[in-house]
């Protein structure tokens, strides 16, 4: 009876965990990044989703679009909305989404300002006009990708919500 192993059959071994690591890699680089990473973009969107829910209720009570208000003036970065019982603003500021209460009951007070953190996520609103009126607010909304030096939009989606002055004009 012999103990160990002969040359070939340690280096037949050698050769075989070898392969077999070769070929299971891919598998590993999915469970050790890309789930992940998918998880991760999952949580962003349903973070947006969580703040288009909220824009679709305040847009849905609006009156109308207003151009500025106190401090604050409409652009790119901030939405202003005028309802019934106040003004409520929406501003981007780098990876974060703030919305505010400007006038009314509950004025900006620092605990009812609702602040979103949305890393990689991109937000953009166009305001739709008839007339120089206020009568929809257009909402992009993706997740930027980078691969390598790359950038993709996962999760693109674009949203029109109307104001509730102007639903019955655009019928």
């Amino acid at each position: 009876m012999r103990r160990g192993y002969l040359l070939v059959e340690a280096l037949l071994m050698i050769f075989l965990l070898a392969t077999a690591l070769a070929v299971f890699a891919p598998l590993s680089n999915v469970l050790i990044s890309d789930i992940p990473r998918s998880f991760r973009f999952s949580q962003v969107n349903t973070m947006l989703l969580n703040i288009l829910e909220h824009m679709r209720k305040d847009i849905g009570d609006s009156g109308q679009v207003l151009g500025s208000f106190g401090d604050y003036v409409a652009n790119e970065n901030v939405l202003l909305l005028e309802k019934s019982d106040g003004v409520i603003g929406y501003e981007l500021k780098g990876d974060e989404v703030h919305r505010l209460i400007l006038a009314g009951p509950k004025q900006d007070q620092r605990p009812n300002a609702l602040v979103w953190s949305v890393p990689k996520a991109k937000i953009k609103w166009r305001v739709w006009k008839r007339n120089d009126a206020a009568y929809a607010v257009e909402v992009k909304t993706y997740i930027d990708y980078q691969v390598g030096r790359r950038s993709h939009e996962k999760m693109a989606n674009s949203h029109l919500y109307f104001l509730n002055s102007r639903r019955e004009e655009v019928k």
